[in-house]
């Protein structure tokens, strides 16, 4: 076993040099460990560096620190050393930051070398930064590494990861009094994946001042804006990772994040909440969205799972784009907002009360399970998620959830999932909705009074009217226009709508209509057969995305990686992988498809298949 070298004040909470601890040290001897260090470097610094130098030349792969408070000057680093699976056993150890020591207080890393400083584990060591240390861990592109039962005090970050993969934190691990508990960074890579966090106790009772003061004149609530205590900071992608059994306090935020991300990549989160405690949170318990960035928004898509969760105070939680499971979490305990920045779309599917829900974007896709929904005598018309009933009849009317949310008709299975439909029915202003199995489910006539009205039966003999209202296509989502409505009206610069067709969010720029504007599909959205002839994507090697809508035809184009496809209908059906746009000789022979039409970019001209014949006929289009 490894020994660490010894002076009298070893580990006594004292600042005491290298150069008086061991005068006989040279300055060649310390640079061995540091290229940075100099001999006024703390003697504590110095033993336990050198005991991990000493590990890694004798090839010893367990370390037991010695007990006491330690002051240190330069990072305890253990990048490149120790190999392959090592433990350092630091129980009753603490380090302390030296006066005015801004640095890290432990770094892992692997450097330029995968088999070293891999597969450790370090348990019970304590960290107290003094409240000028920068980081208490900082985590660079190791992997497979542990750290068990530790505590990080009074330092600006308490645990700061980049670029790193396969590592746990767990035990009863405490971070108090860090302006962030646990923050991700950019490194060579925007990403840090698989990290299990575990049972982390993470609160705040300082005052933000102590580590950064005011500025002259600033009031309490601009210096709050721009200085935050979070628990958990995310400005990375997070993937695969789970946070599991934190205890968040006294923070601003408990969650928060994501400004990872540029301008045309597909910047996606993929990670669990589960399990977690937050009491005495001052803003909001998450704020997990897309953030501007200088050019836009950074268009993150989340994919999180937000389960069996306690708040303590009713705080709001705050959700971006993407896709979202919110059940189990202690009933009516929060509020959930929907923030609509960028240009995806929310899916959220919860068992939350429907008045616990917000939402600032207009186009929400929500599916609420029944037992949540605002009574009605049709409640037992809905299966689990809100749905209609299979076979719909004049009472088959949705209550209203909330204003500004939508509800989709997902009713079938296929293939095991719930097979998509793109009938949003807007709910944000009227009573009730009628929804149906297909659409329209049964004839509708409009009266003379600019009412509508379904054509119905009660004993297949005489025919009743049964008044709709706000269904869609008749009343469509708030916000939205058809394509043709687009194409026709006067617009500026940065106008946005909800296209009805596309089903997603168009942004007028540059004289375009532009749909995923920001993302890697970024696509002309909006057009004629010679506009979108030329208008592929931004990532080329996507599959059945993006889909576009050409208005001389009233018809959809969906991307096949290298060509525009027959696409959707105004039903949102029909769509196939067979070309729908290109030269005469690309023109499919066969495509066996009612009312196909082929747009062709030779001579700018339109040919429609005619089943009876088996033949392309000349098509003139709408205009």
């Amino acid at each position: 076993m490894t020994q660490h070298v010894k002076y009298s004040g070893l580990g006594t909470d004292k600042e005491i040099s290298i150069s008086i601890a061991f005068p006989t040290v040279t300055l060649a001897e310390v640079q061995l460990l540091d290229p940075s260090a100099t001999l006024s470097d703390t003697a504590d610094w110095y033993v336990l560096q050198k005991l991990i130098y000493d590990a890694t030349v004798y090839k010893n792969t367990r370390l037991y620190f010695p007990q006491g408070t330690f002051r240190i000057s330069k990072p305890i680093n253990f990048t490149q050393k120790m190999g392959i699976g090592w433990f350092v056993e630091g129980t009753g150890c603490t380090l302390k930051a030296a006066t005015n020591y801004g640095g890290e207080m432990v770094i892992l890393s692997r450097g330029n070398n995968y088999g070293t400083c891999r597969n450790g584990r370090i348990k019970g060591l304590a960290i107290d930064g003094n409240y000028t240390a920068e980081i208490g861990f900082k985590i660079n592109d190791a992997l497979e590494w542990f750290l068990d039962n530790v505590r990080i005090y009074r330092c600006f970050v308490g645990i700061q990861l980049s670029d790193t993969y396969y590592g746990e934190i767990s035990g009863e691990c405490v971070i108090q009094d860090c302006l962030s508990g646990i923050k991700t960074v950019p490194g060579g890579s925007d990403e840090v994946n698989t990290i299990e966090f575990n049972n982390v106790k993470i609160n705040f009772s300082s005052v933000k001042t102590i580590f950064i003061p005011k500025n002259d004149g600033e009031n309490d609530e601009s210096y709050n804006i721009r200085v935050k205590s979070i628990g958990v900071e995310l400005t990375t992608r997070i993937m695969g990772c789970k946070f599991r059994g934190l205890t968040i306090e006294g923070m601003d935020y408990g969650f928060y994040g994501t400004k990872s991300g540029v301008k045309g990549n597909s910047n996606t989160s993929i990670f669990q909440i589960q399990d977690c405690y937050f009491e005495s949170i001052k803003k909001e318990a998450g704020r997990l969205i897309s953030f501007e960035i200088p050019d836009g928004f950074a268009n993150h898509y989340f994919s999180v799972s937000l389960v069996g969760n306690r708040f303590f105070g009713n705080p709001i939680f705050s959700i971006g784009q993407g896709t979202w499971r919110v059940y189990g979490n202690e009933k009516d305990s929060f509020t959930l907002k929907i923030v609509h920045n960028g240009s995806y779309r929310t899916m959220l599917s919860s068992d939350l009360s429907s008045d616990k829900i917000v939402s600032q974007n207009e186009n929400t896709v929500t599916f609420i399970k029944k037992d949540y929904i605002p009574w009605s005598a049709n409640a037992n018309k809905y299966n689990d998620y809100g749905n209609p009933s299979t076979y719909p009849d004049e009472k088959n009317m949705l209550p209203t959830i909330n204003d500004y949310h939508g509800l989709e008709y997902k009713p079938r299975l296929r293939n095991g999932e719930r097979a998509s439909s793109p009938y949003v029915l807007g709910v944000h202003t009227k009573p009730l909705t009628f929804a149906g199995n297909e659409h329209p489910a049964a004839p509708v006539i409009k009266g003379e009074n600019g009412k509508y009205y379904l054509i119905t039966t009660k004993d297949g003999l005489g025919l009743v009217l049964k008044e709709v209202t706000n269904m869609f296509f008749l009343e469509p989502p708030v916000n939205s226009k058809s394509a043709k409505e687009l194409w026709s009206r006067e617009s500026s610069e940065g106008d946005s709508f909800f296209c009805i067709e596309l089903q997603c969010l168009v942004v007028f720029t540059n004289g375009k209509w532009i749909a995923g504007k920001g993302t890697d599909s970024e696509v002309h959205g909006i057009g004629k057969g010679l506009n979108l002839a030329s208008a592929s994507p931004v990532n080329t090697a996507k599959w059945n995305w993006p889909f576009v809508w050409n208005v001389q035809i009233n018809h959809g184009y969906v991307w096949q990686g290298s060509f525009w496809a027959w696409g959707n209908n105004v039903l949102g059906t029909g769509r196939t992988n067979i070309r729908a746009v290109g030269t005469l000789a690309q023109r499919p022979v066969m495509p066996n498809i009612e009312k196909f039409i082929y747009y062709s970019i030779d001579n700018d001209k339109y040919y429609k298949w005619d089943t009876a014949s088996s033949s392309y006929l000349t098509y003139t289009p709408i205009f």
